[in-house]
This record gives C-alpha cells, sequence and structure tokens, in this order.
C-alpha cells in the first residue's frame, strides 16, 4: 500500500512540503495506513513556523490531495447486510428494522 498525490500520482513522502487550500504551507512529518476498509489513513502536517515540539495537525488524507493505492482491504466484502435473512444488499431484505446493522 502506498500514499500517493492525487493529481499527479507521485508517492507522499515525509518532509514533503504541501499547500493547503488555505494557501499556507505545510510539512508532512508522519502518515499512517487505514485501519479498517472503510477508513482513509490520516497524515500529520506542521507549519514551517510551528514550534520543533509541536505535535502539528492530523487530517484525513484527502485534505492534502493523497489517496491510497494498492490496497488489498478493499476487495469484496463477503459480510452480508442483514445477518437475519442474509441478504447482501439492502435492496434485496424485507427484514426491516431488524436489518438495521450499520
Amino acid at each position: 500500500m502506498r500514499l500517493v498525490y492525487t493529481d499527479n500520482g507521485e508517492e507522499v513522502k515525509v518532509g514533503d512540503i504541501i499547500t493547503r487550500e488555505d494557501r499556507r504551507q505545510y510539512q508532512v512529518v508522519y502518515f499512517r495506513e487505514p485501519h479498517k476498509s472503510s477508513s482513509s489513513g490520516k497524515v500529520t502536517v506542521k507549519a514551517p513556523d510551528e514550534d520543533e515540539h509541536s505535535m502539528g495537525m492530523e487530517y484525513y488524507v484527502s485534505i492534502i490531495g493523497a489517496k491510497w493505492i494498492e490496497r488489498e482491504d478493499q476487495g469484496w466484502d463477503p459480510t452480508p447486510y442483514c445477518i437475519n435473512c442474509g441478504a447482501m444488499e439492502a435492496h434485496q431484505c424485507d427484514c426491516g428494522p431488524f436489518a438495521d446493522n450499520h
């Protein structure tokens, strides 16, 4: 799994300088992979003028225009939508409130 910028496909690296929507520049100091298939992971950035002991700010990777590629955790999910009738999708289930498994 690799974290890349969506606009050019280049790999995100610690130390990269990015410009956010607020037009301020930030340095990538850390990123972590998604912890489950529906997660996007997080990235920690610091402004150049921040104290060296600052923890930085943590955002979803999409905030810096990045995404994870070559993910092995987003294949087919064998978990049914409804555990009562076994329907794989909501439109296949007639169990009503019993199917509220979100």
